[in-house]
């Protein structure tokens, strides 16, 4: 593996995965979706429905929209809410767009019988006992009544979008996948109530858990990224994230900015791309531990932390998402190098010998696996000065808790 001297070379990480002109921890402000309503619990956690709401008519799904992002439209649940009870209730909010007193004089609800088809445990962090639930329902729109009732109607926190737009991911400004992935699920014929959990022995598995000698393990104590250190990561991811499970690309730019980068800054979308390392269009909490600590100053650049970093450092590369790097994507690996060593020199000519070097013209590509062995063989030096962050992700959460 690569002389580990080169990543000392440069205080800045140069050329580091991103760059902006803020400062650490600047842009603080803690980004969430808000329920509808706008009625915001005193708990940045809280329980909560969501709702998977169609019209089978017009081939539309409800999405609500604010300031922050698309989701699920969802309502605070309260202590003394009974699941099904706030589910018609909630529904009947949303499709009338907060008012409730519109449905006293009909006789019957213009929507269908609330399924329940997931459940979500999450644990909170220091509160080993205190789980938080977001429940999700199924709700389809009728259009056999006799009032005067119109569906699919917009309004200031609901839009509603074509099912085929929101499975071809055409929707923008998603926070969490379930928009799509659970309305995949409820198109199915034979639909069945899933349940996940996360808890905190999950998210320290790899620092004292079972999975603390694999190569994960090894990379977050490459970053030093101990059980307080992971703590403070997941207590923040669930916090940004909820009531979604995960990340999608434009709640990953948000929750990226308060450490320091410019949300505007593209090269967040090629970060994400490396941490999205399953391919799916969104991360989860070890995409982002894994990714924040590849990216860490402190990380060396060998050993299993090492390889797992390159791995990291092909998929940023990798613009158009093949597999492979092509000879574009080596010449902006090279510009990259030569910037975190202030060195100015002509990057495709670089570029075009270092492909030279490994028995390739610029018209191929290069694997990983071949890319793993030039690196590994000392013959394509700087990539440890590649895909550093520059910016002190455990101060700013530091500061956050305080």
């Amino acid at each position: 593996m690569e002389d580990q001297t080169e990543e000392q070379d440069s205080s800045s990480n140069g050329q580091s995965a991103a760059s902006s002109e803020q400062s650490d921890g600047e842009n603080t402000q803690q980004n969430t979706l808000s329920p509808f309503g706008s009625l915001i619990p005193d708990e940045k956690l809280f329980d909560c429905l969501s709702f998977v709401m169609v019209c089978k008519k017009h081939n539309k799904v409800a999405v609500k929209t604010d300031k922050i992002g698309s989701w699920l439209p969802f309502v605070a649940l309260d202590p003394s809410d009974k699941w099904l009870d706030r589910a018609i209730t909630g529904a009947a909010q949303i499709l009338n767009h907060g008012d409730l007193t519109a449905y006293s004089d009909m006789e019957r609800i213009p929507f269908g019988h609330p399924e329940l088809i997931h459940l979500m445990h999450l644990q909170l962090p220091k509160a080993q006992k205190v789980i938080v639930k977001r429940t999700t329902f199924y709700v389809v729109i009728r259009n056999d009544t006799e009032e005067d009732w119109r569906c699919c109607n917009d309004d200031m926190e609901i839009n509603w979008v074509l099912i085929d737009d929101v499975i071809a991911r055409k929707v923008e400004h998603i926070w969490g996948p379930e928009v799509y992935t659970m309305l995949e699920h409820s198109n199915k014929a034979a639909r069945f109530t899933v349940i996940s959990e996360l808890f905190v022995e999950d998210a320290t598995k790899y620092v004292t858990g079972e999975e603390r000698t694999s190569k994960e393990g090894d990379l977050l104590r490459a970053a030093t990224y101990g059980e307080e250190e992971t703590m403070k990561i997941y207590a923040d991811y669930i916090q940004h994230c909820w009531p979604s499970e995960f990340m999608c690309c434009h709640s990953f730019v948000k929750y990226m900015s308060k450490f320091g980068w410019n949300p505007s800054d593209g090269k967040l979308k090629s970060i994400f791309r490396a941490f999205d390392y399953s391919r799916n269009g969104h991360i989860g909490l070890y995409e982002l531990l894994f990714g924040l600590a590849a990216m860490d100053q402190k990380t060396k650049h060998g050993g299993n932390a090492g390889a797992l970093r390159l791995t990291y450092i092909f998929r940023y590369y990798d613009d158009n998402i093949d597999g492979s790097l092509d000879f574009s994507d080596v010449v902006r690996m090279i510009k990259d190098i030569n910037a975190a060593k202030n060195k100015d020199e002509n990057s495709e000519r670089e570029a075009e010998a270092r492909m030279k070097a490994m028995g390739k013209e610029t018209a191929d590509k290069i694997t990983f696996p071949e890319f793993l062995k030039t690196v590994a063989n000392n013959k394509f030096a700087g990539t440890s000065l590649l895909f550093r962050s520059q910016y002190n992700v455990m101060k700013t959460l530091s500061k956050l808790e305080q």
